[in-house]
């Protein structure tokens, strides 16, 4: 009777369901592009949701790179699920392209680190379909030639300053003109000539022969002193 229990004790036990807490999630992520098709300079959004299990850590790229023809519009934007059992993180990105036909966002690759291991998981599912706004025929579309930049008008009162200035300029020469002139027309005298003409109105007044050999001062009558 006692073997015949612990047969069936061994029968049963390997058939028992194991704990809940000794179950592991696996790792998951999906990536969603809304809307898949947009036109040149419109924006999108393409969220990468990461389910992983609790304790992980989750390390998404910040972005594509502004050099490619899909740009970010704004930082990427991460939040996580209330579920403490799980990491249940997602991280949005609005973008925008300026390419037409299929454009991928080229985001790169997200780490997942668990037990102090990396594991490095690239996103690929993030390409969007870009439509011209163009009309189905262009053959016939000639471009207009570029037109040149337009300067904006010089004000009324730069004419103005600039011929009052040009005035004052004009006055001033024509006044050195004139000065130098007047100079150049009458030379200053020199000290001999200047003695000469003293000697000459000297003699004019003949002082000497009215016997007058200089003249001193003189008295209110008149007189000598």
């Amino acid at each position: 009777m006692i073997a015949l229990l612990l047969a069936l004790a061994l029968w049963q036990a390997p058939q028992r369901a194991a704990p809940a807490d000794s179950v592991q999630p696996r790792l998951q992520m999906g990536v969603s592009v809304r809307p898949d098709t947009v036109t040149v300079g419109e924006h999108y959004t393409i969220s990468v949701r990461v389910r992983a299990p609790r304790g992980a850590a989750i390390s998404f790229p910040v972005g594509p790179d502004s050099g490619l023809s899909v740009e970010a519009v704004d930082p990427r934007v991460i939040t996580s699920s209330p579920d403490t059992t799980v990491v249940d993180r997602t991280a949005t990105y609005k973008l925008v392209a300026w390419d037409t036909g299929g454009q991928a966002a080229h985001l790169g690759s997200l780490v997942v680190t668990q037990n102090g291991v990396d594991r490095r998981i690239p996103i690929t599912e993030d390409r969007v379909h870009v439509r011209s706004v163009l009309p189905a025929d262009t053959s016939m579309q000639v471009p207009k030639p570029a037109r040149d930049i337009l300067s904006a008008p010089m004000p009324w009162w730069y004419w103005l300053v600039a011929a009052l200035l040009a005035a004052a300029l004009l006055g001033l020469l024509i006044w050195w003109w004139r000065r130098r002139r007047r100079h150049a027309q009458a030379p200053p005298l020199v000290p001999i000539e200047e003695a000469r003409r003293a000697f000459a109105r000297i003699d004019a007044l003949g002082l000497l022969e009215a016997g007058e050999r200089g003249a001193g001062p003189r008295t209110a009558s008149g007189s000598k002193a």
